[in-house]
């Protein structure tokens, strides 16, 4: 443009030299134009390349700033209805088809994105943004991302929409933080909600923004007194007008009288305001409140109990010199134990040491009887800050060389930093109380013991007796309805044994009561053993009632001529089959005997399976009697207890446990063994014993003929 100027300039200059000539006017004309036209075009080319470097600049500057979001560019061709890229490589192949595109639109977006594709092809709207899922991975293994999209419509020359450019944007992980940022917030929420503890939150201004339900229930608020807090500010109470500075950073912290004129609001809450900055803005308060009322209450109660203590320590030192004088005229000394010297000392006077020993010399002066109980509270005294009472027993003391019981008690000594110095306590002689306690538990031991063994003896009286009496009372009922004198003969003679064997029985349990003090008796008399073997188990028969028990008699023996208390050994037999018949309600009860070598080396499997000969030759030998049963068993850890007076493996069993003590005390009087074999819970039992006996010439005799 000054080119220009300068060329018309000097049009004029020449014009005005020359004097105004035509033809040099017209030359100079020409030339200027000649002139005029070169710089015009000179200057519309200098625009387009202007021109051009701006439009070239606004789109690196938009895609640049396109880059720095993230964003890229997708242009929709609606004639040849393809999609490729315009910015970033947002398509893997750079272009896709429609349909391509439609598949990968989640299908619960895909409607909603292509109506306003199609609002935009017929110009209803220019641009419009939405969001929608898109499978950034393949079709048969989706992996969904979600995308923010600006839609802008392209037009041609004609003012058509030619295309539609997609602007997108992958807001995936921000979508997902917002929805964990949401989650967090009702978490918040959820526990200001829950705490125990009351809160609130003011504004800047002292507004109340919220509060949870504890703050409601402590203040008591009502709808008309919580929009007065809301519309208002807590600068203006009472309680803040004075003290509270809104310039501070630091919390501020108060206790006021909380009241209401109707009297039903009356209690001391404490209350906590904690700003909270934004850099050098002040954002809300924080306000925290307890009730303590109860609290205050207990200070108060502190502070009456203190003012208390200190009349009572006035009265403690009015009795002291009578302490010391109780102290110096009983059996009570004052001990005081040094943790850096390790010595004990006693004393009667709280002013004078009246005897010192080391602590392991105390320690050695324990009855050893005791001493571990002892030494583990005496080892308190070796630094623990504990206070210890307890009974110690010495085999001698400091004031005498003989044994004595002690009640030592102490607690810890500290000094003015706090640390354990020693100990402090009384011990007390109360060797007489102990003397006393001990006779005392003795009799009373005596006592219970006695009244329990006579009750004991009660009821095993009445179990041992039944047995015999059933029958007597059976067999005499029977009697009356028996012609054949046989028969009668029979019964009268198994009403005589059990008379026998019930004689027998009192005076067993007469003897049992005093075994301590005198032996159990032992007749024995000439019997054939095998027919008082039929016997016993002829009356024992009658006692199994409970059907589906078989009762099985192995009596091999035809004749056993021999010696022996037959009356002992049918008492030991009815204990055997009394406890099956208890324990046994399915099965067999099974009885019988075998001779055997030994009385006291006895194997009972071996025993009951061997074989006894029907007519055993005379000689020494031993009775071996058995009682098998399919009961209950007994556990493997009891068997060894079954034999001791007044044990019972089921007390809901009728019995008093007196009935194998006595067969044992039998058996052990005959010079014999006893036992018992089981293979445990539901396995049956067998109880056996064995005695020594001789079988007599008769039965040698009937043998030879």
């Amino acid at each position: 443009m000054s080119t220009v100027i300068g060329l018309l300039a000097l049009s004029v200059l020449v014009l005005t030299l020359t004097g105004g000539n035509a033809a040099v006017i017209a030359l100079a004309a020409a030339a200027t134009v000649l002139a005029l036209l070169f710089t015009c075009e000179r200057y519309i080319n200098y625009r387009k390349t202007v021109m051009a470097g701006e439009l070239t600049m606004q789109t690196q500057i938009t895609h640049q700033a396109m880059a720095m979001d993230d964003y890229m560019a997708v242009a929709y061709n609606l004639e040849e209805e393809t999609f490729s890229n315009r910015f970033g490589e947002f398509l893997a192949d750079g272009m896709m088809t429609l349909r391509q595109f439609q598949k990968r639109v989640n299908i619960d977006d895909r409607r909603e994105l292509f109506a306003a594709v199609e609002r935009i092809r017929t110009c209803e709207e220019e641009t419009t943004h939405l969001k929608f899922r898109w499978n950034a991975a393949t079709i048969t293994q989706p992996r969904w991302r979600i995308l923010e999209a600006d839609l802008v419509r392209e037009a041609d020359t004609n003012g058509h929409t030619r295309a539609v450019t997609f602007i997108l944007a992958d807001v995936t992980e921000r979508t997902e933080r917002q929805q964990v940022f949401a989650e967090l917030g009702q978490k918040y929420f959820k526990l200001f909600d829950s705490t125990l503890i009351a809160m609130s939150f003011y504004d800047a201004d002292g507004h109340l923004l919220d509060l949870n339900e504890n703050m409601r229930q402590l203040c008591q608020l009502t709808p008309e007194i919580e929009y007065f807090y809301r519309t208002s500010s807590f600068y203006d109470l009472p309680v803040f007008r004075q003290d509270f500075d809104p310039k501070s950073r630091n919390f501020f912290h108060v206790c006021h009288h909380q009241f209401s004129p109707d009297g039903s609001i009356e209690n001391y809450v404490e209350v906590r305001v904690l700003p909270v900055y934004d850099g050098d803005t002040l954002r809300y308060y924080i306000m925290t409140a307890r009730d303590c009322t109860e609290e205050r209450n207990l200070y108060l109660n502190q502070r009456r109990r203190l003012q208390e203590l200190e009349e009572s320590n006035k009265v403690v030192n009015t009795y002291e010199e009578e302490l010391n004088y109780l102290l110096e005229n009983s059996e009570m000394w004052v001990w005081k134990y040094d943790l850096s010297t390790r010595t004990v000392s006693f004393t009667r006077s709280l002013r004078d040491t009246g005897f010192t020993q080391t602590f392991d010399e105390w320690v050695d002066s324990l009855d050893p009887d005791g001493s571990d109980d002892a030494i583990r509270m005496l080892g308190e005294l070796k630094g623990e800050d504990t206070t210890f009472n307890g009974i110690i027993h010495f085999r001698k003391t400091f004031l005498e060389n003989q044994p004595m019981w002690c009640m030592v008690s102490g607690i810890p000594l500290h000094d003015s930093a706090g640390h354990l110095t020693g100990h402090f306590g009384v011990v007390r002689d109360i060797t007489t109380l102990m003397e006393t306690q001990e006779h005392l538990r003795r009799e009373t031991a005596r006592a219970e013991n006695s009244g329990r063994m006579k009750s004991t003896f009660l009821a095993n009286m009445t179990h041992e007796i039944r047995t015999p009496l059933n029958s007597i009372v059976g067999f005499s009922d029977l009697l009356q309805a028996i012609d054949n004198t046989e028969d009668r003969r029979e019964f009268i003679r198994i009403i005589r044994n059990n008379c026998d064997m019930l004689l027998r029985l009192i005076n067993d349990i007469i003897e049992a009561s005093t075994m301590n003090q005198r032996p159990l008796s032992i007749t024995p008399t000439d019997v054939d053993f095998a027919k008082v073997f039929t016997d016993i188990c002829q009356t024992l028969s009658q006692r199994v009632q409970e059907p589906g028990i078989d009762f099985i008699v192995d009596n091999p023996c035809s004749t056993i001529p021999t010696r022996l208390d037959a009356g002992r050994v049918q008492q030991v037999v009815t204990n055997f089959v009394t406890n099956a018949i208890k324990y046994t309600h399915k099965g067999h009860i099974k009885v019988g005997y075998r001779l055997i070598g030994s009385a006291t080396e006895v194997d009972p499997k071996a025993a009951i399976a061997s074989q006894t000969p029907a007519q055993p030759a005379a000689g020494p030998t031993a009775l071996f009697v058995y009682c098998e049963d399919t009961g209950a068993g007994i556990p493997k850890d009891k068997q060894a207890s079954v034999f001791e007076r007044f044990v019972k493996l089921n007390d809901f069993v009728q019995g008093t446990g007196l009935g194998l003590s006595i067969s044992k005390t039998i058996a052990e009087r005959c010079n014999g063994t006893i036992g018992l074999t089981s293979e445990g819970e539901g396995h049956g039992s067998t109880f056996w014993f064995a005695i020594p006996i001789e079988i007599s010439g008769d039965a040698a005799m009937k043998q030879e003929s």
